[in-house]
């Protein structure tokens, strides 16, 4: 492994190391619990990628959450109750800030890819840059940004000055505007435990229904409510919220898009069936080994 180090360490001096190479040297060091090896790797890797304003205003959200995904792992290689020196990538913090400004951020980011980015945001300072950008020009909160900061803050324990933020915002606006603001508010609670729990959010999801004003924002709080109960393996209390305000919706597209909910109801629902029965497969090959002997 040294040597292969020593290869990529030339490569790197002179200037033919790729990102990729960074990468694969960072999860190798990792793998071998070197973490001060890997973290020097993880550092080229985020040099390497968005290390200039040209790199900055290129870079994907793939190539970022890949470079986030192995800062993500290094944090969580420390043992529980360490100390950890807070770390902030402030080119990382302005790249981020960039896909958003774009609208090239992707809403549809998962709650794991937006935990691994906030654990780039460190400081006072990377927090600030990519908060800056937590709503667009026209004051609409933009969904992928306020959950990174919220899990940013939470890394820090300071959910309550994220929470606090957003109450004001909820208070200073109306309609569908408010409506997004609350389902942002809902994310500061999903946040409170490390595997992302939409169901605590739940009163700021109701809240958000029942204030929004346009079709393409009910819709968006009533599949955040519906999916915040599927996702905690509640499917019948899912399948009547969506049933009881079926009536409520009844376009062509309103359709189409409640159809679409069903189906990742429906999703949800097969999953935890399947995985269940792999745990009670599992569980009974192992009751069987136990016994033959």
């Amino acid at each position: 492994m040294a040597q292969a180090d020593a290869g990529y360490q030339q490569k790197l001096q002179e200037g033919q190391a790729t990102v990729d190479d960074a990468l694969a040297l960072g999860w190798a060091w990792l793998s071998l619990r070197q973490k001060d090896k890997a973290e020097g790797w993880a550092l080229q890797a985020h040099n390497l990628a968005l290390g200039s304003a040209e790199l900055r205003q290129s870079a994907s959200c793939q190539q970022i959450s890949r470079v986030a995904q192995l800062s993500y792992a290094l944090w969580m290689a420390h043992k529980p109750g360490a100390v950890v020196a807070d770390k902030g990538y402030a080119g990382f913090a302005s790249a981020v800030a960039g896909l958003a400004r774009r609208g090239d951020l992707d809403a549809g980011m998962s709650w794991q890819e937006c935990r691994n980015w906030a654990a780039m945001l460190g400081t006072a300072e990377t927090r600030a840059t990519v908060q800056a950008e937590v709503a667009d020009a026209s004051g609409r909160p933009r969904p992928a940004v306020s959950l990174i900061v919220a899990w940013a803050y939470a890394r820090k324990g300071w959910l309550d000055v994220w929470r606090a933020y957003l109450d004001e915002r909820v208070k200073a606006t109306t309609g569908d505007t408010k409506a997004r603001w609350l389902l942002a508010r809902a994310q500061a609670e999903a946040v409170r435990t490390p595997n992302y729990l939409a169901l605590h959010g739940r009163p700021w999801l109701q809240q958000a229904l029942a204030t929004a004003e346009s079709e393409e924002c009910r819709i968006e709080a009533l599949a955040r409510l519906v999916m915040a109960n599927a996702d905690a393996e509640r499917f019948d209390l899912a399948q009547t919220l969506l049933e009881s305000v079926r009536s409520q919706f009844s376009s062509q597209n309103q359709a189409a898009q409640l159809a679409a909910l069903q189906s990742r109801i429906d999703e949800a629902r097969f999953r935890s069936m399947e995985e269940r029965l792999k745990a009670e497969q599992h569980l009974a090959a192992r009751r069987e080994l136990s016994s033959g002997n």
